[in-house]
């Protein structure tokens, strides 16, 4: 497997780290798992470490985010995404992406900030 990956369920979020190598097929892997967690618990709030290595996912933008709208996250879940910082830049039209879909979302470098955001119920994009 090109990726591990761990989950904590907290009283007001999911907490997901993965650690390893990063291609499209893992992240659509990953993404399938986090959504059935997602469906699965009542907490609207997710909190994803990204511990991953190698070049970003490559692949069409724009499917990437219509394949993330086909995987039944519940609406109105906040993620806070947190990269290593040589990555976070390489997202950043992700989350304008995503934003764009409806996604409530924001990409971080510090998982302290990102806690921050996820929890101060005031916080939107």
């Amino acid at each position: 497997m090109a990726y591990e990956m761990s989950v904590s369920v907290h009283d007001e979020f999911i907490h997901v780290i993965l650690v390893g190598r990063d291609t499209l097929l893992a992240a659509k892997e990953y993404w399938s798992k986090i959504a059935g967690i997602l469906r699965a618990n009542p907490q609207r709030k997710l909190l994803m470490e990204e511990h991953l290595v190698g070049p970003v996912p490559d692949g069409d933008i724009h499917e990437w985010s219509e394949f993330m709208r086909t995987l039944g996250i519940p609406p109105g879940t906040k993620t806070a995404f947190c990269y290593l910082k040589e990555r976070a830049s390489e997202y950043r039209f992700v989350e304008t992406l995503l934003i764009n879909r409806g996604f409530i979302t924001k990409i971080f470098e510090d998982v302290d900030d990102a806690r921050a955001w996820l929890l101060d119920n005031g916080a939107i994009p």
